[in-house]
C-alpha cells in the first residue's frame, strides 16, 4: 500500500471583480473556497477545490475545515494512495452530499492522473444572472466578444412577461446560432410550467432547468411528460440515487456538478443519462479544470448540451501557475499535467488566510 505522507487543507477567499446577486444566497462581494492537497511517498500530488456557501452545500470554511481535521483526517492515513478510487470509497463511508466528500473524491482521482496526452478543449456556456432584458443581453454580447462564447444559460424565474423579454433580447443581441438554455432555480410553480414551456420552445430555448420545485413523484412525471422542452434536473438529482428516482420518471436531461457531487459521481451519472450539462458550482480555476476533465474524459460526449465552464472569469484573481484559456468559445484544458501541478501553491500560500496540516497523517 502507498501512503499519503502529508494533507494539507487551505481556506482562501476571492473577491469578485464586481458584487454578485445569486438567485440562491443573495449577494456577496467575495467567493470562499476550501482547497485540499495530498501527497503521497512517491511524491505524487493531488489537488480538488469545494466552494463554501451556506445555501447551496451547507458548508463554512470552518465547518468543512473542522471536517477535514476530525473526519478526514483519520481516514486518508488508513487509506491507499496508489488506489483512484480509494477517495470515492471513503467519500461514501461519509452521510452527504458534503464538501469532505467532494474534496477526498477528487483529490484521490487527480493524485491517480497524469494528465491528458493532448490539449483539450471544451465549448463554454456563459450563465446570464437575472437582471433587466437590456443588462442581460449586453452581457451576453461581452462575453461572445470576449470570449467567443456562443452558448448562454439564461437564469429564469422573474415572471413570464419579463423571462420572455429577457430571452427575446438576448436571442436578437447575441444572432442565429446560438444556443440558449433556461434556468428558473425553481422560481415557478407546477401550474406555471406549461404556460413557461410554450414560451421557451416558442423561442428556441434547448432545455428547461429546474422550473418548478420537483421530485420523484407523479406530480413531476406528468409535467416531464407534457412538455416540449426538456426538463433539466438540477437540484434535485444531486446524487446517483435520487437520479435513479428521475430517470424511472422519465427524465432525461440532467446537470451533473463535479465539485458538488464528487468526479466519481458525475461520471456515474453521466453513464447513466441521456443528456447532461456540466453546470457551475462558483468555481475558481482549480474547479474549472475538474468540469475540463469531466467533459474531456465522457464515454458518450454526444450526450453533453453545454458546460458552465468561465464562472472564473468573475474573480478577480486565481492561483493557477497560468491562467486557463478560453478562446473562440472554449476553454482549454492542458496536457500533461493534472490540477495540482497547474496550481501556484506559493501564491496560494499567500491568498488562504488558513492552511491546516491535517493531523496524524
Amino acid at each position: 500500500m502507498t501512503k499519503i505522507v502529508r494533507a494539507e487543507a487551505y481556506a482562501v477567499s476571492l473577491a469578485y471583480a464586481e458584487a454578485k446577486f445569486w438567485t440562491i444566497g443573495g449577494s456577496e462581494t467575495e467567493s470562499h473556497y476550501v482547497v485540499l492537497r495530498l501527497t503521497d511517498e512517491a511524491g505524487r500530488q493531488g489537488a480538488a477545490e469545494v466552494v463554501c456557501k451556506p445555501a447551496w452545500n451547507g458548508a463554512t470554511q470552518g465547518v468543512l475545515l473542522k471536517a477535514c481535521e476530525e473526519m478526514g483526517a483519520p481516514m486518508i492515513a488508513g487509506a491507499d494512495a496508489a488506489d483512484a478510487g480509494a477517495g470515492a470509497k471513503l467519500a461514501r463511508s461519509i452521510a452527504g452530499p458534503s464538501g469532505l466528500q467532494v474534496l477526498l473524491d477528487n483529490a484521490w482521482r487527480d493524485l491517480n492522473w497524469r494528465g491528458l496526452a493532448a490539449e483539450a478543449s471544451v465549448e463554454n456556456s456563459t450563465v446570464l444572472n437575472r437582471d433587466e432584458p437590456a443588462k442581460m443581453a449586453a452581457a451576453a454580447v461581452r462575453s461572445m466578444e470576449e470570449t467567443g462564447t456562443r452558448v448562454f444559460k439564461i437564469k429564469t424565474g422573474q415572471g413570464l412577461e419579463l423571462d420572455r423579454a429577457a430571452i427575446a433580447a438576448i436571442k436578437a443581441a447575441v444572432g442565429d446560432g446560438a444556443l440558449l438554455t433556461a434556468d428558473a432555480n425553481s422560481a415557478y410553480k407546477a401550474g406555471d410550467v406549461l404556460a413557461l414551456d410554450a414560451m421557451l420552445a416558442d423561442l428556441g430555448v434547448v432545455f428547461s432547468e429546474d422550473p418548478c420545485p420537483l421530485g420523484p413523484d407523479a406530480a413531476a412525471e406528468k409535467l416531464i411528460r407534457a412538455v416540449k422542452v426538456p426538463l433539466l434536473i438540477d437540484k434535485p438529482g444531486k446524487a446517483v440515487d435520487a437520479v435513479r428516482a428521475f430517470l424511472d420518471r422519465g427524465a432525461t436531461h440532467y446537470s451533473i456538478k463535479p465539485t458538488r457531487m464528487g468526479l466519481s459521481e458525475a461520471e456515474a451519472v453521466a453513464d447513466m443519462v441521456d443528456a447532461i450539462c456540466i453546470g457551475t458550482s462558483a468555481e475558481a480555476p482549480l474547479g474549472a479544470l475538474v468540469q475540463l476533465r469531466l467533459a474531456a474524459g465522457l464515454k458518450r460526449p454526444e450526450t453533453l448540451i453545454s458546460a458552465e465552464l468561465d464562472f472564473h472569469r468573475e474573480l478577480a484573481d486565481d492561483y493557477l501557475v497560468e491562467p486557463l484559456r478560453l478562446e473562440g468559445g472554449n476553454l482549454h484544458l492542458p496536457a500533461g499535467r493534472n490540477a495540482a501541478a497547474c496550481v501556484d501553491w506559493q501564491k496560494l500560500g499567500r491568498l488562504a488566510h488558513t492552511h491546516l496540516e491535517l493531523p496524524g497523517i
